[in-house]
């Protein structure tokens, strides 16, 4: 419990660090406006949930020191470079990096509705508390991480350099590998999770009948 406590506090610490650095400073110009006030947005909503989840003790939780490192560095490896080397490049391509913000957005609504429908079983570490199978999660197996993925492409697209693609890719990597880790101790602690993940790919539905048994 108590590295669960360290991950999830310090995370909460880095998403607000990044809220106060972009507040402070505010330019007013349409780069934040259409960016980053919505990022500061659905950070301080991921915050607010984050800490509810820590007052409520897991049913299971996997929190073993390679698992803490993975799910660490999955949530924050681009907000901790930031704090040390610049991801924008200084020449950007204003057509692409608009392109990029644009395509970034669109799937906000997306990322907030997991966001609520998860509420209080929004974790760092991958934990068994309830099986969520409806709203957004009836359709997708894992939003949130599909959100990210995504975000990470469009990021390349914004920003432009060396160092955000580096660091993007190894972010997907260490959220496709989050997922793995989440999905296997849903099914050790959930029996319906087996038949759920045979109709609900990562993004998208199988039909009942379309999936055959062998």
């Amino acid at each position: 419990m108590i590295k669960r406590t360290i991950v999830s506090l310090f995370s909460v610490y880095m998403m607000m660090s990044y809220i106060f650095k972009n507040i402070f400073n505010y330019q007013d110009d349409l780069f934040f406006i259409i960016f980053i006030l919505p990022y500061i947005l659905m950070n301080s909503l991921s915050s607010f949930y984050l800490i509810k989840s820590m007052i409520k003790k897991p049913k299971d939780m996997n929190d073993n020191i390679g698992t803490v490192i993975v799910s660490f560095i999955g949530c924050n490896l681009t907000l901790i470079a930031g704090h040390f080397i610049e991801l924008r490049s200084s020449i950007p391509n204003v057509t692409i990096a608009f392109t990029g913000i644009v395509l970034s957005i669109i799937v906000i609504p997306f990322y907030i509705a997991a966001i609520i429908n998860l509420g209080k079983n929004l974790t760092v570490l991958p934990e068994a508390n309830t099986l969520n199978t409806k709203g957004i999660y009836s359709i997708s197996r894992h939003p949130l991480y599909s959100c990210y993925i995504y975000w990470y492409l469009t990021n390349i697209l914004i920003f432009q350099s060396k160092a955000i693609i580096i660091t993007s890719i190894l972010q997907a990597i260490f959220q496709i590998i989050r997922a793995k880790n989440e999905e296997k101790i849903l099914e050790e602690n959930f029996s319906e999770y087996a038949n759920y993940k045979k109709r609900v790919w990562w993004v998208g539905k199988i039909k009942e009948k379309q999936i055959i048994e062998y």
